[in-house]
């Protein structure tokens, strides 16, 4: 399988107005550029517009569930950090199918794996 003729959604890039956190998962929703049997979603804050941090993000149509065909919803986020406000960033997008294929001679598999992260607050507690 190769890549799709357009990897990207129609808007690679847009202006994130909306901040995320650890209690408010909004986002905005986004239209694909193409159609797509399994999206996988990239993403990157691309300006620095506000001098404290924020992070890329993206779901589906809950937190807990990746983007599917019918449901995007990106942004930026600043999970458990007290100052929750944060200015308007620009947001890069890359969207391509699951799957394997060539980019430029160089092979590649792209896929949603598990969720596996722990932390402290998990059974048995981990560093």
């Amino acid at each position: 399988m190769g890549i799709p003729r357009r990897p990207f959604n129609r808007r690679p890039k847009f202006l994130s107005t909306l901040t995320d956190n650890i209690t408010n998962w909004v986002g905005q929703a986004q239209a694909y550029g193409q159609t797509y049997t399994n999206p996988i979603v990239f993403g990157q804050v691309m300006s620095h517009n506000d001098a404290n941090w924020s992070v890329f993000w993206s779901l589906g149509s809950a937190r807990t569930n990746p983007p599917t065909t019918s449901s995007l919803y990106t942004g930026k986020h600043v999970g458990q950090d007290s100052s929750q406000t944060r200015a308007d960033e620009l947001i890069g997008l890359i969207i391509i199918e699951s799957g394997n294929g060539t980019i430029d001679n160089l092979e590649y598999r792209i896929a949603i794996g598990g969720d596996i992260v722990r932390g402290v607050t998990n059974s048995p507690p981990y560093n």
